[in-house]
Parts: C-alpha cells; sequence; structure tokens
C-alpha cells in the first residue's frame, strides 16, 4: 500500500492512503501558488475510478480461472456420474480433452483404463528396461509407446497378463469385467506396496501370481446377476464388485459383463471403491445412498 503526499508550499496538510494500487505514486512538489481543494480531490476520485477498475478486472480474471477449473461442459449436474468424474478431476486422475470436454460417452480401450486404475492407486508407470523384464506381447513392439510404461507395470505387477494367444490388444475396447480385474488386481498391489514399504522392502521384477486378498472369501454359490454366471473365470471378480455396490444392474438384474466401458462409467466404477477406501466404509450404496 503507497501513500501520495501532496504538500502545499512547506506544509504537509493531507495524506492520502490508496489501496491495492500497484503503481508508485510521484512524490509532486508544489511551488508558489497552492493546490485547489477541488484538484485534490479530482485526483482522489481518479485514483479511486483506477482502484475500482483494478479490482473489477482482478474479480473478472479470478472468475474467468474458477470458470476454467469448473464443470466440462459436456458433463451435465444431473448426470448419474457427475460426482464420480468431478471427483477423479479434483484429484488430478482424469482430465478433459484439448477443448475442455470430457467425452463421458466415448468407449476407454484397454491401455487407456490401465492408465486411468494405475493413477488412481498412484502407482507409477515404468518405462522399457534394457535389463530386466519387461512387457512382451506379440502386439506390443513399440516400446516408446506412449502406454508402454502403464502396461509394463501393469504386468510386472501381475495386475494384467493379456490373451492366451500372447497378445495384449492394447486398443481393444476394455470391457466391464476385465475393468473390474484390472482394478481390484490394482487395489491389492497398492495394498502390497504399502506393506513392502512399511517393511522397508523395495520391490524390483515380477512379483508372480496375484490372487487379490479381498476374493480369498469370497464364495460364488449362484449367479451374481443374470447375465453374470457363476462358473465364469471373472465370477469372483463380480460378486465382490456386487458386495461393495461397485455395480449398479438394471431392471433385470443384467449388468452386461462384456459391454464397453465408457470414460463415465469406468470413472464411476474407481470412484465407488477409491469412496469406500477413504471412508472406511464396507459398501457404496448403503452409505453413500446412489442406487
Amino acid at each position: 500500500m503507497k501513500v501520495n503526499k501532496y504538500i502545499y508550499g512547506a506544509a504537509v496538510v493531507t495524506m492520502a492512503l490508496i489501496a491495492f494500487q500497484p503503481v508508485l505514486a510521484s512524490e509532486t512538489q508544489q511551488s508558489g501558488t497552492q493546490a485547489t481543494q477541488t484538484s485534490t480531490q479530482t485526483q482522489v476520485q481518479t485514483q479511486a475510478t483506477q482502484q475500482g477498475t483494478q479490482t473489477g478486472t482482478q474479480m473478472g480474471t479470478q472468475a474467468g480461472t474458477e470458470q476454467t477449473l469448473a464443470d466440462f461442459p459436456d458433463v451435465n449436474k444431473d448426470s448419474a456420474n457427475y460426482t464420480a468424474i468431478m471427483f477423479l478431476k479434483e484429484k488430478g486422475i482424469i482430465g478433459g480433452y484439448p477443448d475442455g470436454t470430457y467425452k463421458p460417452t466415448q468407449v476407454v480401450n484397454r491401455a487407456e483404463a490401465l492408465k486411468m486404475i494405475l493413477g488412481a492407486y498412484k502407482i507409477e508407470s515404468q518405462a522399457a528396461m534394457d535389463s530386466g523384464s519387461n512387457a512382451d506381447f506379440l502386439d506390443v513392439t513399440d516400446l516408446k509407446a506412449w502406454y508402454f510404461p502403464y502396461l509394463n507395470r501393469a504386468v510386472n505387477e501381475s495386475i494384467v497378463s493379456g490373451y492366451p494367444d500372447s497378445t495384449f490388444k492394447p486398443a481393444n475396447t476394455v470391457n466391464l469385467v476385465e475393468a473390474l480385474k484390472i482394478l481390484i488386481n490394482t487395489e491389492e498391489v497398492a495394498r502390497l506396496l504399502k506393506l513392502e514399504v512399511g517393511a522397508t522392502q523395495s520391490f524390483s521384477g515380477t512379483r508372480g501370481e496375484l490372487t487379490p486378498a479381498v476374493l480369498e472369501n469370497i464364495k460364488v454359490t449362484a449367479n451374481p446377476y443374470a447375465d453374470a454366471m457363476m462358473s465364469e473365470w471373472y465370477a469372483k471378480y463380480v460378486q465382490y464388485a456386487k458386495d461393495k455396490g461397485l455395480l449398479d444392474a438394471d431392471a433385470k438384474n443384467m449388468i452386461m459383463p462384456a459391454q464397453g466401458m465408457t470414460r463415465a462409467k469406468l470413472a464411476e466404477v474407481i470412484y465407488r471403491v477409491m469412496y469406500i477406501d477413504a471412508n472406511g466404509l464396507t459398501t457404496f450404496k448403503k452409505y453413500h445412498g446412489h442406487s
């Protein structure tokens, strides 16, 4: 805050304090004739106007900044997935496209799903190594591909293993049950990493077969959903997801296991798991009231 001094002859007769003024006021000496009161008032009014203009500009700039940090224009507040999307956005797990949109109905491929889920658990990616174990699939030959570090870490942590034909199909749309397996496996790896850090251990190389602890006590004695059979490889993952309230079945008690996951639906499942963990809950629906 700067002080403008108005000197009448050799005597100081008044002082004006101007707040939030970013420029330095110059000290003007008047000789001979004193400045009139009218002139002084005009100066003060001019400075007040400048101050008001500045304040208004600052407020406008702040409002503009807040607007850029606000909702995605294509995600309506009435959307069933609005809370999930905004939660993940605030956590820095997801972002929008250059045009500011999120594209909630756009499907997610297997590589993109890995990036989102690993990011949710803050599991760092792993670039290709000159020596050691790298993800090795017949259809993944570019070790400099943007997704390779995520795939490499996921493979070395046994989060994913690919298809029986030694492919990973990174560009294929990830379906619901594949996403559930990746998510639950990643949750287990995050748990193990915390234990290892606590024991001052450092993991390197390949973890080996991964059996999520949360699935050990899961008993599938009936079809979890009308279209999710207990005989399928994903039965325990789906049963766990059902018990935790991670999924919403339709009126016919169907979840469409093979459905392609959209950016909105994947965000929803990730959010529910994170919400349960962060709040020490047992299920999502029971405490959060989502249908």
